[in-house]
């Protein structure tokens, strides 16, 4: 999971590390869909775009992963 913003390749490299075999163009739709949800803030840095999980879901995936133990602290 990310702790700051990320963009497009970053979420696409973090697929690969997990042995998911997504296409990028399936990762953009992704990201389109949960920014759509507002789950997502979208914003434009330079010529980039980044992605940011809004607080309220970060602290409830963090939750979840310590919960399942795949995070400690």
């Amino acid at each position: 999971m990310f702790r700051g913003s990320f963009d497009l390749a970053s979420a696409a490299g973090l697929l690969a590390q997990h042995e998911v075999p997504v296409e990028t163009g399936v990762v953009f739709a992704g990201l389109l869909g949960l920014t759509s949800k507002s789950m997502l803030a979208q914003e434009q840095v330079g010529d980039m775009i980044r992605y940011r999980l809004h607080e309220t879901f970060q602290a409830y995936a963090l939750h979840k992963l310590r919960e399942c133990g795949e995070l400690s602290g």
